[in-house]
């Protein structure tokens, strides 16, 4: 049995809604197996300025009890973007992420600066370049512990990589299902699971049934190794070529990640 209350406000500041505020606060519960609860506010202001330029400020909170723990996460993502012309996406990001669990305490942060290049071609294909880096800090304190992870939310996008956020994944506990939790996706037809030890990717299949830019929620199964502390380097490159109104996808991803 689950119970989900939602409210939703979305606020207008000038006429040509330029400047926005959007709020959301959900409430879930579901009793049975497993029983679980969720109390999350999700909050955006966007101001939309002169120049082309967009400051979006969001705020996350989650409050999330089963059986065997509780979780209390806190998450800030800022950035300003930069359009140019209808082809080209610049912005710089920081995000800040701070997680209470019963069994450990995490703070995770990353700045750094994005590039999106999109043009259309003949034969109604599309091509994409973009470049991502960012400066990472993570921080653990913990006990070696095998950690139950229920509903981790993700937004999957083609040409962006994506890592579930523990390390030491379980590969076949991992459970991928829509926003509402009603559909439950299938690996190798609708995403793909890659090993990028000690991270796991999660990866949308083209024509599977996950839409693109949608939210998905994930349980796993991780081994959190102890306490540790460090930094790190990314670079994230890809670019693909969109032919015949996207009925074929050639494309090219690398990243790399120095701690």
């Amino acid at each position: 049995t689950t119970d989900n209350i939602n409210l939703n406000n979305n606020i207008y500041f000038d006429a040509k809604k330029n400047y926005s505020f959007n709020s959301m606060i959900l409430n879930f519960n579901q009793q049975g197996n497993p029983n679980f609860k969720r109390f999350q506010a999700l909050e955006n202001l966007t101001l939309k300025l002169p120049g082309n330029f967009t400051f979006s400020n969001n705020y996350n909170f989650n409050l999330t009890r089963q059986e065997l723990n509780k979780t209390n996460q806190q998450s800030i993502q800022s950035s300003l973007a930069h359009q140019l012309y209808l082809s080209l996406n610049s912005r710089l990001f920081f995000d800040y992420n701070v997680t209470n669990h019963s069994a450990y305490k995490e703070n995770v942060s990353k700045t750094g600066i994005g590039l999106q290049y999109v043009k259309k071609i003949p034969t109604r294909g599309q091509f994409t370049l973009s470049y991502t880096y960012y400066r990472g800090h993570q921080k653990m304190n913990s006990d070696p512990t095998s950690l139950l992870i229920r509903n981790e939310n993700y937004v999957l996008s083609d040409g962006e990589l994506t890592l579930l956020k523990k390390p030491y994944v379980t590969i076949g506990s991992a459970l991928v299902k829509d926003a509402t939790g009603t559909i439950t996706y299938q690996i190798n037809l609708d995403y793909i699971l890659i090993d990028r030890n000690p991270y796991l990717e999660i990866r949308i299949v083209p024509g599977g049934l996950i839409p693109n830019n949608s939210t998905i929620y994930i349980d796993y199964t991780a081994t959190q190794p102890g306490t540790y502390k460090y930094d790190s380097d990314n670079h994230i490159f890809a670019t693909n070529v969109l032919l015949f109104n996207r009925k074929l996808e050639v494309y090219y991803k690398m990243s790399t990640q120095d701690y």
